[in-house]
């Protein structure tokens, strides 16, 4: 039978311890150490996509809080351009209604002018008619100025009664 040999147990044990030793320094341990480093590698990318989840949530509300500002802005910019539209026409209306006033003050004005002179020349050619006419009744020439100023007089108080007359 086999029997038990205490030095070749001894051996054995040492020999084994040796192994053990030999296996915990230089498979264990690299292998312990790359399964830390893998759980650490894990956590931290866990961690990172956890980081950027919430930065990205984040993000998004600041997107929904920029995109809100646009739409306030383009409607400030809207309401500030159909102000400054109203207010352009406003003025453009004013203008052409001055514009207006003032071609019609001015036609009124010519309009006044062009009746003075018109009064003033048929005043003048009746004085010559008169004048004329007068002249040939009596076959006799008179001075022309006093003829005028006699004239002029006459039709003076004959244009007061008409205007009397009219009013």
């Amino acid at each position: 039978m086999m029997e038990i040999h205490p030095a070749l147990l001894v051996y054995q044990i040492v020999v084994f311890l040796i192994f053990l030793f030999l296996m915990y320094r230089y498979v264990y341990r690299p292998i312990f150490k790359i399964l830390e480093q893998r759980q650490n590698k894990i956590e931290g990318d866990i961690n990172e996509a956890e980081k950027n989840r919430q930065e990205m949530a984040h993000l998004r509300e600041e997107y929904f809080q920029k995109i809100a500002k646009v739409g306030e802005e383009a409607d400030r910019i809207i309401k500030e351009a159909e102000r400054e539209a109203n207010e352009r026409r406003n003025e453009l209306i004013a203008r052409a209604k001055q514009d207006a006033t003032t071609v019609v003050e001015r036609a009124e004005r010519c309009i006044s002018e062009e009746e003075a002179k018109a009064v003033s020349d048929i005043r003048k050619r009746t004085v010559e008619i008169s004048l004329g006419i007068a002249e040939k009744i009596l076959n006799e020439k008179v001075d022309t100025k006093k003829d005028k100023a006699l004239a002029e007089k006459f039709l003076s108080e004959v244009e007061k009664e008409d205007w009397k007359s009219e009013q």
